[in-house]
C-alpha cells in the first residue's frame, strides 16, 4: 500500500531514480496500489532493466524510510505500453 504520507515523497524518488538512468520523468501517479509512470529512457537501457532498478531501489527506500510498512513491494512484472 501506498500510503498517502509517503506518496510525493516517492514519487520525487522515482523521479530522481530515473534521472540516475539518465531519463525523463514526464508524469508520476498512481493510486494506493500501484504507480503510472510516463518515462523516456535512452536506447541503451532496456525497459525491464530500468524496473528492475526503479522497483528494488524504491522499495529499499521505503522499507527504510517508513519502517512500519515492512510488507510493502511491488507486484512481480510489469504493464508495458508502446
Amino acid at each position: 500500500m501506498i500510503v498517502p504520507e509517503l506518496k510525493t515523497e516517492l514519487y520525487a524518488y522515482l523521479g530522481g531514480l530515473t534521472r540516475e538512468l539518465k531519463g525523463k520523468a514526464y508524469g508520476i501517479n498512481g493510486t494506493t496500489d500501484h504507480v503510472h509512470l510516463l518515462l523516456s529512457l535512452p536506447p541503451v537501457v532496456s525497459m525491464s532493466d530500468a524496473l528492475r532498478f526503479l522497483k528494488s531501489n524504491s522499495s529499499g527506500w521505503v522499507h527504510d524510510k517508513c519502517r512500519v510498512e515492512r510488507s510493502f513491494g511491488w507486484q512481480l512484472g510489469y504493464a508495458r505500453s508502446a
